[in-house]
């Protein structure tokens, strides 16, 4: 299990990767990535799965995490506006220069990446998984797409359709609470009861009460799901 949580000025963080029971017993990699960074008071967080199917989707998904947080300092030094087509657009400037053609195939994974910025988000969303954000006691969606094989267009992969994406764009987000997570998750969770699990987080205000909770939600996963299963959270206060 790998664990990951910071405190700063108005958010709280909280990271956690577990590797699936298939890839224990085979040895594999654990093919979900996770990444955050703030600054100033903005912040991304971002989590990306890698698509079994293909032979290096690990480092597909490290890639994917590692350039929403390139195009995060870009935002910040003011290299690209802040709007949702311009985030997609640069993300698939990225994605293709970042793998030779012929095997980029191997690298899929999927997106989920949340970018905050003067108290106003924008979330995007590639592939399955969940994108939850709690804002005034409202839970807003963004994605929850099935599938994930390389020949579907619903993952990340060398020319990409734009339109695989979904976006958000949401002002006033004072007192948000982002929770997004790989299909390990989502696909263990009880069709419904998403919002409920948000809110539940949500309530939980002790950071390694929440961590706690979280862990053995994931281990109680694990006893019906193989897969490996991501989640990363943050509270902006």
């Amino acid at each position: 299990m790998i664990f990951r949580h910071e405190l700063g000025e108005n958010l709280t963080f909280l990271g956690i990767s577990v590797k699936g029971e298939a890839h224990l017993k085979t040895d594999k990699p654990n093919q979900d990535a996770i990444g955050f960074n703030s600054i100033d008071g903005a912040f991304v967080i971002a989590v990306s799965d890698g698509l079994g199917s293909c032979n290096h989707s690990q480092i597909g998904a490290q890639k994917a995490v590692s350039l929403c947080n390139d195009i995060f300092i870009e935002i910040i030094d003011e290299q690209i506006s802040f709007k949702p087509e311009n985030i997609v657009k640069r993300f698939l400037a990225l994605w293709n220069v970042s793998f030779p053609e012929v095997v980029a195939k191997e690298y899929s994974a999927t997106l989920k990446a949340v970018f905050l910025k003067n108290n106003e988000l924008i979330a995007i969303s590639a592939g399955d998984g969940l994108l939850l954000i709690r804002i005034d006691n409202t839970v807003h969606a963004l994605g929850n797409e099935g599938g994930g094989f390389i020949n579907e267009t619903d993952c990340l992969s060398y020319g990409m359709n734009p339109d695989i994406f979904k976006t958000a764009r949401i002002e006033k987000v004072k007192g948000a609470f982002v929770f997004i997570c790989t299909d390990g998750v989502s696909n263990t969770i009880s069709e419904g009861c998403e919002h409920k699990l948000v809110e539940e987080a949500a309530s939980i205000e002790d950071i390694h009460e929440l961590r706690a909770e979280i862990e053995n939600m994931l281990i109680e996963m694990s006893k019906y799901n193989s897969d490996d299963k991501t989640i990363g959270l943050v509270k902006y206060e």
